[in-house]
């Protein structure tokens, strides 16, 4: 393993492949600080780099450019909430659909359901920051809220009151 760790100031390579990982997640962290502090157009490579104790010139062994970093600040953030997502959705889900009046549809589904919407959400405003979005958490209550009062509801059951994209489809 090389001598140097991320943030250390040593001015040896990585060379391992678990030492590149290592050096790319501190320019992701660093990254992340900086945009949690700033806004991205006052962040540069060059302060990334020195945010993580690091040369200027070895950030880009790991990042082409500076939305290339920036996507992968943002792929690390939505891997770690999708994980959080279902992780909770993995312990809590049975709860929530037994509290239902009747289960909506099965439970593993429901809660894919829950997470790619809750995903999408949270995803969509962070990918185009160019467009003003509403608040993003407003947007997750609503969402979820709006799924749940579906099958709260018992829409669907009978056949006749839902509108689904299966009802609407052409038999192939």
């Amino acid at each position: 393993m090389s001598k140097r760790t991320p943030g250390s100031g040593s001015l040896s390579r990585a060379k391992t492949p678990e030492d590149k990982a290592k050096v790319r997640q501190a320019f992701v962290d660093a990254g992340r600080r900086l945009l949690a502090r700033e806004d991205a157009s006052q962040v540069s490579l060059r302060r990334i780099a020195s945010e993580a104790s690091y040369s200027p010139a070895s950030i880009y062994q790991y990042f082409d450019d500076q939305r290339a970093l920036f996507v992968a600040v943002r792929e690390d953030d939505l891997t770690a909430a999708a994980e959080y997502f279902e992780e909770v959705a993995s312990c809590d889900v049975d709860a929530l659909f037994d509290a239902l009046p009747e289960p909506p549809l099965p439970n593993r589904f429901a809660g894919d359901t829950l997470i790619t919407a809750i995903y999408d959400v949270v995803l969509v405003p962070r990918t185009t920051p160019t467009k003003r979005w509403s608040d993003t958490c407003m947007m997750v209550e609503l969402t979820i809220d709006a799924i749940i009062d579906n099958w709260v509801s018992g829409r669907g059951r009978d056949g006749h009151t839902r509108r689904s994209l299966s009802m609407k489809r052409k038999p192939r």
